[in-house]
């Protein structure tokens, strides 16, 4: 269970993340981690617990994927025990639209590390171009990306070649089958108020952590993932999967992660928060004026330059680059001005 901690009525939140491994790592800025988030059913994957998680996540750690969970939700909507593949595809479709919504919705948070809002992020990217707002974000960050369900699987090739037999061992291997069943058998106990049978319950909980866990646990450790992050307990099917896929280097199988110190592959680290009262310091530091760098002109000025580059005869992603370049350029600008203006 999520922990909050402090004042109840706090203006503050900041997020910790648990975990005797990170006594391992003597520095965690040359640390990987992946912080998972939930598009439904988790309120501490939204709003402030976001803000609060990103902001901590992109401080503490030399890199961070912010893995949105989204195509494989498709077996939460699942209503079927033995869905037609014509059902399966529309409910993928469904579910990524979740995803982007909830993207959408939170592009606020996600920008935040970068100085940029939404606001200021959408007037570059033009709206009467077809830009794709996640991969011109992964452009401008520098030690964080954010990535959907696909483009997770999508970067490991050997993982996506040994997929089937890597799932077909939570039928066979008791003790991936057994987590498996412990897990889902809780979904069922924790959802058996709802107008859902218990045979389609468990059915589509258990092919949800079959697909979930080892894609997660299997691409971040070939990755060199040191953490995964969530703000949840480390189920069983997950910490099963980690102990049976990854060994040590002289365990070789192809469908094992061999590494030489597996102690330091994808650690569990459960979010809690803590809520506080600001000083009255830290009160006058936010109330004092925002600083606009000219943004009217600017955007005009830019709207001009975006027209001019989308008119090139260059690739798609080149275009993006352009785009993103002259964001991270007013980025800095922004910054340089306001600290001169504070400072």
């Amino acid at each position: 269970m999520v922990k909050v901690k402090g004042s109840k009525n706090g203006d503050i939140l900041k997020a910790r993340f648990e975990g005797n491994s990170k006594s391992l790592f003597p520095n965690l800025n040359k640390t990987k981690a992946v912080v998972l988030l939930s598009i439904k059913g988790n309120q501490y994957c939204t709003g402030d617990y976001l803000s609060a998680i990103i902001e901590k996540a992109t401080a503490e750690f030399g890199f961070t994927t912010f893995l949105i969970a989204d195509e494989v939700y498709w077996h939460n909507l699942c209503r079927d025990i033995e869905p037609n593949t014509s059902t399966v595809n529309a409910l993928k479709e469904e579910a990524t639209l979740l995803g982007k919504t909830y993207f959408e919705n939170h592009l606020d948070c996600f920008l935040k590390p970068l100085g940029l809002n939404s606001t200021e992020f959408d007037s570059h990217l033009i709206e009467a171009f077809p830009l794709d707002k996640q991969a011109a974000l992964n452009r401008i960050a520098t030690n964080y990306e954010v990535v959907f369900w696909r483009d997770w699987l999508n970067k490991s090739n050997e993982y996506l070649s040994l997929q089937s037999q890597i799932t077909a061992l939570y039928q066979s291997e008791p003790v991936l089958a057994e987590s498996v069943q412990r897990v889902a058998s809780d979904f069922v106990r924790r959802h058996a108020h709802e107008s859902v049978s218990n045979d389609v319950l468990m059915q589509s909980s258990t092919n949800y952590l079959i697909e979930e866990s080892p894609a997660v646990m299997w691409i971040a450790a070939s990755l060199g993932v040191n953490f995964i992050v969530y703000p949840g307990d480390m189920i069983a099917s997950f910490a099963a999967s980690r102990d049976y896929f990854i060994r040590t280097e002289e365990e070789k199988s192809p469908l094992f992660v061999t590494i030489s110190q597996p102690k330091l592959a994808v650690n569990w680290l459960e979010v809690s928060f803590i809520r506080s009262r600001s000083s009255d310091n830290t009160k006058l530091t936010k109330n004092k004026p925002s600083v606009s760098v000219d943004d009217h002109e600017l955007t005009r000025l830019m709207r001009g330059v975006t027209e001019g580059i989308f008119s090139l005869d260059v690739e798609h992603n080149e275009k993006i680059r352009l785009i993103t370049d002259i964001m991270l350029t007013y980025q800095k600008r922004k910054s340089m001005d306001l600290s001169g203006m504070l400072g």
